[in-house]
């Protein structure tokens, strides 16, 4: 059993429809998905970063042609991303791959032990079809709060087309191309405990991008630069998580960064913060520094969040405008799901602006439209089980999935996002068959009727931002409630 259960999922649908005896020409690899550009200035703060972080580091850290070399083939390079874990997959009709960066011992991987750019690894078997390596970036006494695990790369490949006496060299290969290209003579990062050293946001490099230990600095430096406290009043050996504490005259101030599925329900009132979604919960200011797909459906937030009691909801969105101005924070390019899956290989004519993806208009089925201001949302599903979308005011597009409703379900949600223009959200999901109406339930008591079509639902809501999670009421054509 392999013991990264989330990938057993990914190579299910990976080797869906591929057999041993299906011998067909190979079909072309989509192109590149999800990935952002993004900046290492620490020669080993792949160690230290957060996992989204880290798999875009590691999908890029090679180039096409090298993946090529150290594959055998071109292969398509995709982010994905789930709830605790993220990871770099790299897919061809041959094999699909997952590298990632991971805590675990070690020896769990497999009997031998080698060595791999000066650095302990070990490669072995994980299934008949499958083998697993991993070479350790930091010990566990570097690593700390005690911890007896390492952090390591790890990388494990499946054969589609049935056992395949090249995979450990392909797990050799590719552990030797990685190591010396995500480990190098550049600054090191400070490392566990973090003792605080003024350190103002690093240029050209996201907050969210930089190794936690820095993370940390930068955080205390700009709590320490708004407050005027001394550095011994600063706490920030915290791990592997980025936060820091401050206090001063007996008053708690604390930054920290964090990542949420879903953002908890608003205490005080709903706002911007240096151009970025935020919501205040008790004595915290939420903002969403980032936004990343999910698999199998939804969206993770990326969070700044700022804790700072009995100053009240107005007072503070004033202190933390000035926190996020000293960090530099500020909108993203959003990050590009990226192209469908082979097969889905001509651009869909249904839409007006330019899609993210590529897909048949024949496999296209027509879901929701949505007026909004300078254009349309238009939503329309694929027989692979995903949802894609185009908002022709503002001239993006998204893909979502695949997915496919548990037995019994009938809706699922796949996204949310602001209205370009005006206020509200716009929210859709996955319907089942017989679903005939569906209802959007808030927590105020706010009932919206969605539309439904294609096997999708979506709906507008004016008075709620894209962070509400509403309840889903779901009705057969006879209008009984069946979810």
């Amino acid at each position: 059993m392999s013991r990264f259960p989330a990938l057993s999922v990914l190579v299910a649908a990976l080797l869906a429809g591929c057999s041993a005896g299906d011998a067909q020409p190979e079909p072309p690899f989509p192109p590149d998905s999800g990935l952002r550009p993004v900046t290492m200035p620490y020669g080993d703060g792949i160690a230290y970063v957060q996992e989204e972080t880290s798999a875009q580091l590691l999908c890029q850290a090679l180039d096409p042609a090298r993946w090529r070399d150290v594959l055998g083939a071109p292969v398509s390079r995709t982010v994905q991303n789930s709830l605790g874990r993220s990871q770099c997959v790299l897919d061809n009709a041959s094999l699909a791959m997952e590298v990632s960066t991971e805590l675990f011992l070690l020896d769990e991987i497999g009997p031998g032990l080698e060595t791999v750019h000066g650095h302990p690894a070990r490669i072995g078997a994980d299934s008949e079809k499958a083998m697993h390596g991993a070479a350790e970036l930091l010990p566990a006494a570097a690593v700390g709060l005690d911890s007896r695990e390492g952090m390591n790369l790890y990388v494990r490949v499946v054969a589609k087309q049935g056992a395949e006496p090249g995979l450990p060299g392909i797990v050799r290969r590719t552990i030797e191309a990685l190591m010396p290209a995500i480990l190098d003579d550049r600054p090191k990062t400070p490392g566990w405990p973090v003792r605080f050293e003024h350190t103002g946001p690093v240029e050209g490099v996201a907050l969210l991008d930089l190794p936690a230990p820095v993370q940390a600095r930068v955080l205390c430096s700009a709590l320490h630069d708004d407050s005027g406290t001394g550095p011994a009043a600063h706490e920030a050996d915290l791990g592997r998580t980025n936060a820091c504490l401050v206090v001063k005259s007996g008053e708690t101030r604390q930054a920290r960064l964090d990542i949420e599925y879903e953002l908890r329900d608003s205490m005080g009132g709903e706002f911007t913060i240096a151009g970025l979604p935020a919501r205040v919960n008790d004595d915290e200011a939420s903002i969403v520094l980032r936004t990343v797909p999910g698999e199998p459906s939804g969206t993770i937030y990326h969070l700044l969040v700022l804790r700072r009691q009995g100053l009240g909801v107005a007072a503070l969105r004033v202190w933390a405008e000035a926190i996020a101005s000293l960090l530099r924070v500020g909108p993203e390019t959003p990050i590009s799901p990226g192209p469908a899956a082979a097969g889905e290989a001509k651009r869909a004519t249904a839409f007006a602006c330019p899609p993210r993806f590529d897909a048949d208009p024949a496999l296209l089925r027509q879901g929701p439209v949505i007026p909004v201001d300078g254009g349309e949302f238009t939503v329309a599903t694929l027989p692979t089980g995903k949802i894609v979308t185009c908002d022709t005011s503002d001239r993006s597009s998204g893909e979502y999935g695949p997915y496919r409703l548990p037995a019994g379900a009938k809706t699922a949600p796949a996204g949310t996002q602001n209205v370009s223009g005006r206020p509200g959200h716009l929210g859709w999901g996955w319907a089942a068959p017989e679903v005939a109406k569906v209802e959007i339930v808030f927590s105020g008591g706010q009932v919206l009727p969605a539309q439904v079509a294609g096997g999708a639902y979506a709906y507008y809501a004016p008075n709620s931002d894209f962070m509400a999670r509403p309840t889903v009421r779901a009705y057969d054509a006879a209008g009984n409630q069946i979810g």
